[in-house]
């Protein structure tokens, strides 16, 4: 995403949020790329690779088009001959991510950290992954311990995560304090996101849709993916159908 996560000299995990089949907030499908809902990350250090730069990218154009089986079989062939490929470990841990595979994700990840303890990416793509499994504090606890990101929008969305790891683990007092943080800075996704977010869990959804439609008129969709991604994958969107008028 300039893509924050993705960009294909830097890394390749992006494509994980990018690529989403998402139901707007008005009820109505809306389709990006055919794919799949797999964690965002912060991007990783280019690293040097001997496999033909064709098979990786033969892994990202099949991710696209949303033929992961075949993907991960590209992804496998490039790991036999270079097992310390760090893009094609990280590409392979989104996948298993889509597919809801979360031991070969972990390890995965885990096996980026043993070639590189400092790659942010797979740190924030395991906190993504406890998350995703509702391990809420956890995943808190995880993304608050990862390094402060240089870039503003990285840094958005981290604190969005986290405050929706408040949010969903019953912990509204201090959620009610970030989303005041999110209210003073104003002009971020955080701040229609979070409000949105917080009518929702609170069973407010007409002022949910009114967040939401606002955030959506003034982001571009490849942010607005990011953030609407996690309520929908939490099973709050899409929302209902605004009923005819009489």
């Amino acid at each position: 995403m300039r893509s924050i996560f993705f960009t294909p000299a830097r890394g390749l995990l992006s494509a994980v949020c990018v690529s989403l089949l998402v139901i707007s907030q008005l009820g109505r499908a809306q389709t990006a790329d055919p794919a799949t809902n797999a964690a965002p990350a912060v991007p990783a250090t280019p690293v040097k690779s001997d496999a033909p730069a064709s098979d990786l990218d033969s892994a990202i154009v099949l991710y696209h088009r949303g033929k992961q089986d075949e993907a991960l079989a590209t992804l496998n062939l490039v790991l036999q001959k270079e097992p310390q490929n760090i893009n094609a470990l990280i590409l392979r841990g989104a996948i298993y991510t889509v597919k809801q595979q979360w031991g070969p994700a972990t390890k995965d990840y885990q096996a980026v950290l043993q070639i590189d303890d400092t790659n942010t990416e797979a740190k924030f793509d395991l906190a993504d992954l406890q998350f995703r499994q509702h391990q809420f504090d956890n995943a808190r606890a995880a993304f608050v311990a990862l390094p402060q990101s240089k870039d503003d929008e990285v840094r958005d969305l981290t604190s969005y995560k986290i405050f929706l790891c408040d949010l969903l683990g019953g912990h509204d007092e201090i959620a009610a304090k970030e989303l005041d943080v999110f209210n003073k800075a104003a002009a971020r996704p955080s701040y229609y996101f979070g409000n949105a977010s917080w009518a929702l869990v609170h069973k407010k959804p007409e002022e949910a849709r009114t967040w939401l439609v606002s955030a959506g008129n003034i982001y571009p969709t490849r942010k607005h993916l990011q953030y609407m991604s996690m309520l929908k994958d939490l099973g709050y969107l899409p929302l209902p159908p605004v009923p005819p008028a009489h």
